[in-house]
């Protein structure tokens, strides 16, 4: 068995107040949260993720990037925007894990917020979610494919939360 050294940074607060001196990892977690959290654009995480990227949601089983076709994709996007108005993710905290090889691993926690659609009450429903997210340099000769973000792009990405409080909204609005 062989010792991988690593090299532990954490961060505790908003990503708006993030240091310009953070880690790579840190500022591709600004990065992927605008696109997880936007709701017209379909396309919003392609130039960060890897072409084989897993995403991986509670305990359902992995999705591929690039297994659904574009027409599903663009499907999800319009059901998904038709329901929700807005959702932002709240950073609280994160760990940003680098090891010998290059590969970095952030683990963070987050509040996420959502407004539906018909809701006069404009309420956001919030929901606590813990992520890890598995970053690799993106290879020469693949950088037009997805950029990445500071030569970083995501190869996995593993979230859990509870659902409960949108399941119970969605409920009460019929959507």
């Amino acid at each position: 068995m062989s010792l991988i050294t690593t090299t532990c940074t954490s961060y505790t607060g908003a990503l708006s107040d993030l240091p310009s001196n953070s880690t790579p990892s840190l500022h591709f977690l600004t990065f992927l949260f605008q696109a997880y959290d936007s709701i017209t654009d379909p396309e919003a995480m392609e130039s960060l993720v890897s072409p084989s990227a897993l995403i991986h949601l509670n305990a359902n089983p992995p999705s591929q990037r690039g297994t659904a076709t574009p027409e599903k994709q663009k499907q999800k996007w319009v059901k998904r925007s038709s329901a929700i108005k807005s959702i932002s993710r709240d950073l609280s905290r994160a760990w940003d894990i680098e090891t010998e090889t290059g590969r970095r691993t952030v683990i963070f926690e987050s509040l996420v917020k959502y407004v539906f659609v018909g809701d006069e009450t404009k309420e956001n429903v919030v929901m606590a979610e813990m992520g890890i997210v598995k970053l690799e340099r993106v290879p020469n000769g693949m950088e037009g494919y997805g950029k990445g973000v500071g030569g970083y792009w995501m190869t996995e990405l593993r979230t859990c939360h509870d659902p409960q409080n949108i399941k119970k909204k969605r409920e009460e609005l019929g959507c």
